[in-house]
């Protein structure tokens, strides 16, 4: 399913399936299609599999999966290592993880993780939720059980049981649910003239996990996350653009087999879920563990400490990413951050060493501790003489830049160089404004003005 939400984002449709509407165009039934338990070829495909009435007639199909948590794999090959992370989440750690107390009350056999396959990438009408996977920590293991919808006409069998399951749920975590699954299972609910009974307890991990990896990561899809960070390797999937017209290959009666992998696949997403929970909590347990060594994962980490109004710890965090970065920029700007939280927490001095220290990097664009020192010269010790000083060498660095732009080659007049320019521009508006100011200043109180300490 990433790789469709990604998809989605961009306005992608897949195949000759999807309507320029964006909903699917299911294909025609074909005489006999409501199949009996004797001619489908489901059974001979998952021979384990539960065959599920509805109240109103239809059926759907329940897989169960089952792992430890050690990153052992099942004869699936499904692995769920949580283990190897923070194991199990309690309530209090779901509770750390949301900043919502309410998660403390929470039961974790009752936290329900969801994922969805669909038959299309739009959330309107036209687009079906033919699979459904709810995962759970139970008893030292991790269960996924996936709810399969046959055919079109086994859709109201199918909200039959996952609304009761939805209804014994004390809270959902998803990825991306909030944008996409949520949404797209509210209209086959509606669909059904049927009011949905999710819980009001939803956290969509998606958000954590670009908090703390887009930095280092080329994106944030749960494909990249889970191969890149979390260390899971699948022994055969498929590719997820693929899902849809595998499913309606099924429907045709071509090509049954082929449903084997979109299970596999659905099911390893939702153990991933599982993983990626308890990977988060040990990065806010144990934020010094080698795994978050990165730089970037550092600031990330510094970002959700301080979502979760706990700023002294995004301060360490912050200062160990300094430590950690080894690009110049990456580093200045880390820097940077790390000296406002100083001084946002009223540790001036550290914030004033780190301005200082980086001085000697100054160059367009990196004039911010320039401009801190020339603010807390007239500002905090009303020394204006110091706080000339600092504007100028500022100014002086904008003006050669702008100089040497002049008699250098043109760069290409893109969006990101204007931008830039933009951003330039402004600032050395702002240092001529500063500076006249100080100038006048210095003016009134005449040549002996206030003088406090060398800059």
């Amino acid at each position: 399913m990433e790789i469709l939400r990604r998809m989605r984002g961009r306005g992608v449709m897949l195949g000759s399936d999807l309507l320029d509407s964006g909903t699917a165009e299911l294909p025609a039934k074909t005489a006999g299609s409501s199949r009996s338990a004797q001619d489908s070829p489901f059974d001979d495909l998952f021979p384990d599999a539960e065959t599920l009435a509805g109240r109103d007639g239809g059926r759907c199909r329940r897989v169960f999966s089952r792992v430890g948590l050690d990153g052992t794999r099942s004869a699936q090959g499904y692995c769920c290592p949580a283990d190897d992370w923070a194991g199990p989440p309690a309530s209090w750690d779901l509770a750390s993880l949301t900043g919502d107390q309410c998660w403390a009350d929470v039961d974790p056999g009752r936290v329900l993780y969801l994922d969805t396959e669909t038959t299309g990438l739009a959330t309107g009408a036209g687009t079906y939720t033919f699979l459904v996977g709810l995962g759970r920590f139970e008893s030292g293991r991790f269960t996924v059980e996936q709810f399969y919808m046959e055919d079109y006409g086994d859709e109201p069998a199918l909200i039959d049981h996952l609304d009761a399951a939805l209804a014994q749920a004390e809270a959902l975590v998803t990825y991306n649910g909030r944008s996409f699954d949520l949404p797209l299972l509210e209209t086959r609910w509606y669909m059904q003239r049927r009011r949905p009974r999710f819980p009001a307890l939803h956290l969509d991990l998606l958000h954590h996990a670009r908090r703390l990896w887009r930095l280092r990561l080329p994106d944030c899809t749960l494909s990249t996350v889970e191969s890149r960070i979390l260390g899971v390797d699948r022994m055969n999937d498929v590719d997820g653009a693929l899902i849809p017209g595998i499913y309606f290959d099924f429907l045709r009666g071509e090509r049954p087999e082929r449903m084997v992998a979109v299970f596999d696949h659905h099911a390893q997403d939702i153990f991933t879920l599982g993983v990626l929970a308890s990977a988060l909590i040990r990065g806010l347990r144990e934020p010094g563990d080698q795994r978050f060594a990165h730089a970037g994962d550092q600031w990330g980490l510094a970002r959700l400490y301080e979502r979760l109004g706990r700023p002294e710890e995004a301060i360490a965090a912050m200062e160990r990413a300094v430590l950690a970065a080894r690009d110049e920029d990456f580093a200045y700007r880390l820097a940077m951050h790390l000296a406002r939280a100083y001084k946002r927490r009223g540790r001036l001095e550290e914030a004033v060493a780190i301005w200082k220290a980086r001085v000697a990097q100054s160059n367009v664009p990196r004039i911010e501790a320039l401009v801190a020192l020339a603010i807390h010269a007239e500002h905090t010790l009303r020394d204006f003489h110091a706080s000339r000083r600092w504007t100028r060498r500022a100014l002086d660095i904008i003006e050669q830049h702008t100089e040497m732009t002049w008699h250098g080659p043109l760069p290409a007049a893109g969006e990101m160089e204007s931008r830039q320019a933009r951003v330039i521009e402004r600032q050395s508006e702002a240092l001529r404004h500063r500076l006249a100011r100080l100038e006048r200043r210095l003016e009134r109180l005449g040549v002996g003005g206030i003088k406090g300490p060398q800059a």
